[in-house]
């Protein structure tokens, strides 16, 4: 799922991008993950400080996150059960099929 332009700009007046990037960076491994994990690990993060920020923001701020090169990924980001994400640099092998 893309979110809008408009929908983003919204999201981070109310919480901005550094502290949804914190949240985000804190949960994301040097090893593979599936993508679902870190999103309900970064929401959970996220409702203990206070933020309503819902799975679908943290996924583009993810995504966002892996089309600037900030965190590294396998399959296709948008399908959260089906893709891994780590941070950049986390090691060379791919994972195993």
């Amino acid at each position: 799922m893309k979110l809008d332009s408009e929908l983003l700009e919204a999201i981070f007046k109310r919480f901005p991008e550094a502290q949804v990037d914190q949240i985000i960076l804190s949960v994301v491994a040097p090893r593979w993950h599936k993508m679902a994990r870190m999103i309900c690990d970064a929401v959970q993060q996220g409702q203990e400080r206070g933020f309503g920020v819902t799975d679908e923001m943290f996924a583009a701020r993810i995504q966002a996150l892996v089309e600037a090169g900030r965190l590294e990924h396998q399959a296709d980001v948008r399908k959260w059960r089906h893709s891994e994400v780590r941070l950049k640099g986390g090691g060379t092998a791919t994972r195993p099929n």
